[in-house]
């Protein structure tokens, strides 16, 4: 990590100090894996080509769907913090990029006192007859 990098690094955490404490752990962990990722070069520099890149190799070692997002949102807070920070950087370079989409969930288990057994389960009613009709005058 480049000198210019680690000093923004400090700044943003100092930045995210009003954030709840998990949030800001996952961001600083999360933009620590960019700067990781951007070696010597100037963070302020990488393009959306670049960042997409990251997000692919992520991806490939297994990060799901959902945490890729959680990575993205925090690096568009770093951005948008450089932004504020250094009016040379114009641009977000991670607008626009989206997460690989995640498997759905699976359902969650019943509650333990939930009948599961068909023999235990209610059986619906059955619908009532129809009504006679009225005799024909």
């Amino acid at each position: 990590m480049s000198a210019g990098n680690a000093t923004l690094f400090e700044a943003f955490a100092l930045h995210l100090v009003t954030r709840p404490p998990h949030t800001r752990n996952a961001y600083l962990r999360d933009v620590a894996r960019l700067l990781e990722m951007a070696g010597d070069t100037s963070v302020a520099g990488l393009a959306r080509p670049q960042l997409m890149r990251f997000i692919a190799t992520l991806h490939g070692r297994g990060l799901s769907g959902r945490s890729l997002a959680r990575t993205l949102s925090a690096w568009r807070a770093f951005y948008r913090f450089l932004i504020e920070r250094d009016r040379s950087v114009k641009d977000d370079p991670c607008a626009g990029i989206k997460a690989p989409n995640s498997p759905p969930r699976l359902p969650s288990a019943p509650p333990p006192d939930t009948p599961t057994r068909p023999d235990t389960l209610a059986r619906p009613a059955t619908p009532a007859p129809p009504a006679p009709s009225p005799p024909d005058r």
